[in-house]
């Protein structure tokens, strides 16, 4: 049996999704880029001013742009990124959010997993990951019990490490799904095939959901992400689809569903308790349920929702 090559920064390139980008992923190029060889920016049809966000991003050495003409979604934006990376003969793809920030030695962390497991079983590898907002981490401190990794069954796009080989086994990012849990179908799908994937615990990323904030009431604490009713329309919509397929297929689809179903209903509460345009984000949320429910999927028509939302 012939082991995957060691990740290493020659042979790993990294892939970013843009959609009106901020100014700030010019600073998170050069930390991206200290950890591989190139970065592909995978651009859905940026207009207006965030387009001279892109042209100062290629200024940059290594990071080259392929330019889609319209809205494509991350699931086909990501195909694209591997398309790419596939051809210059790359083993292993980091991919980004444009938004987030990884901290230095990131690859090495990786790396260092891969060596540490043995065989070729290792799938994606993401790191744990700070909000600079709230300054909560996906593993608190207090929860890490001095290990340097961790297995875990869903990883995040932004800052995982995904091998060649899995995507071509597994057949790529479900395009249909259009944004929101591609990255968790695909995973489900790579542990089907008997892949295993894995966290680095100590903090990685600077990386936010949506657009938080934290509330109390009655010495109960919670956060609110404040995504758009877009998002919420494909979160319970591909939730339901991924479900589904997870159930037909008999590979634990209940145990995910049951693990996933709590994080939903939280997510519900939160909106009804301390978020704005409670009554559209229900509606979308109902909406997107209803459309999983009758086998409906692709890019929503902006009829149902109005107005254009803004990506997160």
């Amino acid at each position: 049996m012939t082991l995957p090559a060691r990740p290493s920064r020659d042979n790993t390139c990294a892939v970013i999704v843009t959609y009106f980008p901020e100014v700030g992923l010019l600073s998170h190029l050069d930390g991206i880029l200290d950890e591989v060889a190139e970065v592909l920016l995978v651009d859905n049809a940026t207009e207006g001013a965030a387009r001279a966000v892109i042209q100062s991003a290629l200024g940059k050495r290594r990071v080259s742009l392929f330019q889609h003409s319209e809205n494509l979604g991350l699931g086909a934006a990501l195909n694209t990124g591997f398309h790419w990376a596939d051809e210059r003969k790359y083993l292993y793809v980091m991919t980004f959010d444009q938004d987030t920030q990884p901290l230095p030695g990131l690859l090495e962390c990786y790396s260092r997993i891969h060596d540490a497991v043995p065989g070729d079983t290792v799938g994606c590898v993401g790191a744990n990951y700070r909000d600079p907002h709230t300054g909560g981490q996906l593993v608190a401190d207090d929860q890490i019990a001095g290990e340097p990794f961790r297995e875990i069954d869903l990883l995040i796009t932004s800052g995982t490490l995904v091998p060649m080989a899995l995507f071509h086994r597994v057949g790529g990012y479900r395009e249909d799904y259009f944004i929101d849990l591609t990255d968790h179908e695909m995973c489900l799908r790579a542990l089907a095939l008997g892949y295993r994937h894995y966290l680095s615990v100590p903090v990685g990323l600077i990386h936010s959901l949506g657009f938080p904030t934290t509330h109390s009431f009655l010495g109960i604490s919670w956060t609110a992400f404040n995504y758009s009713p877009l998002r919420y329309y494909y979160m319970a919509r591909n939730f339901i689809l991924m479900f589904r397929m997870r159930r037909g297929r008999g590979a634990k689809g209940g145990t995910w569903g049951i693990s996933m179903g709590g994080p939903v209903l939280r997510r519900l509460a939160s909106i009804l308790l301390s978020e704005s345009s409670k009554c559209k984000k229900v509606y979308a949320m109902g909406l997107g349920i209803w459309h999983a429910l009758i086998g409906r999927a692709g890019r929503l028509d902006s009829k149902f929702l109005g107005r254009r939302s803004s990506g997160r």
